[in-house]
């Protein structure tokens, strides 16, 4: 598919709409996913086998396209910034809403991990 969005022509297109089925991913494959690849020849997708999955033992992997890893760190830090504007906002708003003066209080925030194992406890 990719290899047809490098080519751009209507015949692309075309051949590319009869797997897709959808517009809008046909657009986004000739419009952004293309022409990052324009310069290689192949080897555009990395697979990460996952292991077997229980039930019906069938093998399972992760299925990613070469370079996301900058797409999904640029998209990291304009969320760590945006995190870190509202943090701030919020010290600002509870700050001036204080009658008690303009003392600074340290916010302390828990952050948990993503995934925790199964029996695990928490003591705070």
């Amino acid at each position: 598919m990719i290899t047809l969005g490098k080519k751009g022509d209507v015949a692309a297109r075309r051949l590319a709409l009869g797997f897709v089925m959808t517009r809008e991913s046909v657009e986004r494959l000739f419009d952004t996913v293309a022409p990052r690849f324009g310069d290689c020849n192949g080897g555009y997708l990395r697979i990460i086998r996952k292991g077997w999955r229980t039930g019906d033992g069938a093998e399972t992997c992760f299925i990613e396209l070469i370079g996301s890893e900058k797409v999904i760190e640029a998209k990291r830090t304009k969320r760590k910034e945006e995190i870190r504007k509202q943090m701030e906002e919020q010290q600002q708003q509870a700050a001036a809403e204080e009658p008690g003066g303009g003392e600074e209080k340290k916010i302390v925030r828990v952050v948990l991990p993503k995934r925790v194992p199964r029996g695990t406890r928490f003591y705070f």
